[in-house]
């Protein structure tokens, strides 16, 4: 009888063992890849590897070996995600990688990893090298009559038209003036500038100078209620800040998606973040 309650005791013993939940092994799981030049095939440096899924992210970047590595160690949010996982039902992983390179296309891709397996190799991404040259910097547009010979000329805004007068770039009006207090809600995009300790403020705009701007009308700035008009374009945008703060000269750059602000045109707002020392726009910029 002593046996059998032995036995019955040994058996429950092992029954809970075999019930008990089982741990991650967390410091060993890890994502490890490469990305090379998909036309020499030689490994990519410094290539920002945007790995993300629901509820966390990481942002490694390539050595010059071209790899990277995503591991508990160097990314918290995917240890303490791990650590929130069921290891009974929470077995694949799915996440997506984006990876960019100012000198590549970008290119993104999604994956399913089997938590079975501790290490996950996402094949070798080739990336493709962009055609330097027929890339031009922001407010420049590919031509072939540039006065400097770069492959790039300037962009003109709406209502003038490209020129070269004594061997430079001019954008000159079509003849058409387009008045700020006349234009329909739907020309212009208007944004409120809030900050009480901020003056001297001029602006430039689209690659665009202060002058320049100013000149072209295509953009009004309004210091009494602190209120700025910009053309509106489909192009991405870019409004460069020059103000004065606590008696020092401050310059700031934001840029944006223009079908970002079209969402909410009538309640655009960029103010000063004393804290941080810096401008902060209401909508999603750059």
């Amino acid at each position: 009888m002593l046996l059998i309650q032995k036995l019955l005791s040994l058996s429950l013993v092992i029954i809970f063992i075999g019930c008990a939940p089982s741990k991650l092994a967390i410091d060993e799981f890890e994502i490890i890849g490469q990305v090379l030049d998909d036309e020499s095939e030689e490994p990519i440096e410094n290539v920002v590897v945007y790995v993300k899924s629901i509820g966390w992210d990481c942002d490694p970047s390539t050595d010059e070996d071209g790899e990277y590595l995503v591991d508990s160690e160097e990314c918290i949010k995917f240890k303490n995600h791990l650590e929130s996982l069921d290891p009974k039902s929470d077995n694949i992983l799915e996440f997506s990688i984006d990876y960019d390179h100012d000198d590549y296309e970008p290119y993104d891709e999604s994956y399913s990893w089997n938590l079975k397996n501790t290490t996950f190799r996402p094949t070798e991404i080739l990336l493709v090298p962009l055609d330097i040259g027929e890339l031009c910097p922001f407010g420049r547009e590919p031509c072939s009559n540039d006065p400097a010979d770069t492959g790039c000329c300037k962009v003109c805004p709406p209502g003038t038209y490209w020129a070269v007068v004594n061997n430079a770039e001019v954008c000159k009006s079509t003849g058409r003036v387009i008045e700020l207090e006349d234009a329909s809600d739907e020309e212009y995009l208007f944004i409120k500038i809030k900050a009480s300790k901020v003056s001297n403020f001029s602006f430039g705009l689209d690659g665009f100078s202060v002058d320049e701007a100013e000149e072209m009308e295509i953009i009004d700035w309004d210091d009494d209620t602190r209120e700025l008009g910009i053309l509106i374009t489909d192009d991405n945008r870019r409004l460069e800040i020059n103000c004065t703060i606590s008696d020092s000269e401050y310059t700031q750059t934001i840029e944006w998606d223009p079908d970002v602000t079209k969402l909410n045109a009538d309640n655009l707002v960029i103010k000063w973040d004393e804290s941080n020392k810096i401008f902060k726009a209401n909508w999603e910029a750059r």
